[in-house]
């Protein structure tokens, strides 16, 4: 299958058709085909109401539609994952939103936030006998 003239390779990602759907009772799936689709397509429609707080309030990119896909791929087939870059990128954003909401019961988060003035001491659990 050819990859399209336009775009780079991350502005894409392979749709399988359902192949990898577990779910006969799909019907949808039977008219699909395998191809090339941009990550644009996935992104979900924002939607603000007036009772939205505004730190709430996560608007999709390109980038985090593309990082959560591949956060949930990764988790659902029991593969580790560490997420590295810059400061202020959404890491950490990008992947407490989609354990928080995009998944499904049997991942339960607990977060524990750290920073440049974090020490080992500060994150070790201290037990009194």
């Amino acid at each position: 299958m050819p990859f399209p003239d336009e775009g780079l390779v991350f502005d894409y990602k392979l749709d399988d058709g359902g192949a990898s759907i577990l779910d006969d009772e799909e019907e949808e799936i039977k008219d699909r085909k395998i191809c090339w689709e941009p990550w644009t397509k996935s992104m979900p429609v924002l939607n603000i109401t007036s009772e939205s707080k505004f730190q709430d309030i996560i608007v999709p990119t390109m980038d985090t539609v593309r990082s959560e896909y591949l956060i949930e791929m990764l988790l659902v087939n029991k593969k580790q994952l560490m997420c590295v870059g810059p400061t202020g990128t959404g890491k950490s954003l990008t992947i407490a939103n989609k354990l928080s909401f995009g998944m499904s019961e049997e991942y339960i988060s607990n977060f524990l936030m750290f920073s440049a003035r974090t020490s080992a001491n500060q994150t070790q659990v201290k037990t009194l006998i």
